[in-house]
């Protein structure tokens, strides 16, 4: 049996605004949520791609969905390599070796990513927001 993940106030903030968007069931992006942050943080900042990541593996073990898979890349319109790694580390899948391997294989991880996103806005009203205390 895999621990539960305790989440940082910090998480936890981050926890409720996801859940909030995807209730409404919108995509945001990895800039416009670092920036939310309270302080602000850049959005390639290894403290901000493990809180996601750690928001991502909580939401599976807890809930069965990946809250993270509606932050994707303002510019290209894709989420990160590193959702693959942890989605598939969780789902106990091969990731991807390197970006080389998700570009040749991206029909099939793009699919997977669509697939994710779709079981979370059908699953996301049977989760409440956390308590921020």
């Amino acid at each position: 049996m895999t621990n539960t993940i305790s989440l940082t106030h910090r998480e936890k903030y981050l926890f409720n605004r996801l859940l909030s968007l995807a209730k409404l069931r919108q995509l945001t992006s990895y800039s416009e949520e670092a920036a939310r942050l309270n302080p602000p943080i850049l959005a390639r900042h290894p403290s901000y791609c493990k809180m996601l990541d750690r928001i991502n593996r909580y939401s599976y073990q807890e809930y069965g969905v990946f809250l993270a898979a509606i932050v994707k890349h303002k510019s290209s319109d894709t989420v990160g390599m590193g959702f693959f790694i942890a989605v598939c580390d969780a789902l106990k899948h091969q990731s991807p070796k390197d970006k080389m391997d998700l570009k040749q294989n991206w029909q099939f991880y793009h699919s997977f990513w669509k697939q994710c996103i779709e079981n979370l806005f059908n699953n996301c009203h049977n989760i409440d927001p956390l308590p921020l205390l």
